[in-house]
């Protein structure tokens, strides 16, 4: 008996479902905190615009080709000397370390020794075309994102902390 006082049927549900609606749409809602002074935000959009029409920044095609061709090129163009520096060592270090198992590939007697050198030989030059492909991309994003600026703080600018604020009341 009990349980069928709280089985609601579907005409029921539907019920429940559009006075639900109609309670959200007809409640009122606060946007003071939307109001934002429009000269304010404009003058703070058109300095932004300024910046960024005054910088010319690095061409991350350039650093893209130039890291392609030389290891750590790209990044030494964009200013970044020790991770040049770690991109020429580590493609260096994967080269070197192709002929060196090529060499051991040719003076090996046994299969299993040819077997053996071929994979580690076939490792590395998979390992080099992927150094390859991080210093081209890791280039091309320094060069891209050289003129960004990290500070993000908008409420800086306007003086004020920025909030939102949601009253919902329902009449009865």
């Amino acid at each position: 008996m009990v349980e069928n006082m709280f089985r609601c049927t579907t005409n029921c549900k539907y019920l429940w479902f559009s006075l639900f609606w109609v309670i959200l749409i007809l409640s009122p809602v606060d946007t003071s905190a939307q109001k934002i002074n429009s000269h304010l935000t404009n003058s703070i959009i058109e300095r932004y615009q300024k910046e960024d029409s005054l910088k010319a920044g690095k061409s991350p095609r350039n650093a893209m080709i130039r890291s392609l061709f030389v290891p750590g090129w790209g990044q030494l163009y964009n200013g970044k000397k020790i991770k040049s520096l770690i991109i020429f060592g580590v493609e260096t270090s994967v080269i070197s370390a192709i002929f060196v198992q090529n060499n051991r590939l040719s003076d090996s007697k046994t299969s299993e020794n040819r077997s053996f050198y071929r994979d580690e030989r076939n490792k590395f030059i998979w390992w080099f075309g992927g150094v390859i492909i991080y210093s081209v991309l890791d280039a091309y994003v320094d060069a891209y994102l050289q003129g960004f600026s990290v500070d993000m703080d908008i409420n800086k600018e306007i003086g004020s902390a920025a909030t939102v604020r949601l009253n919902i009341s329902v009449p009865f």
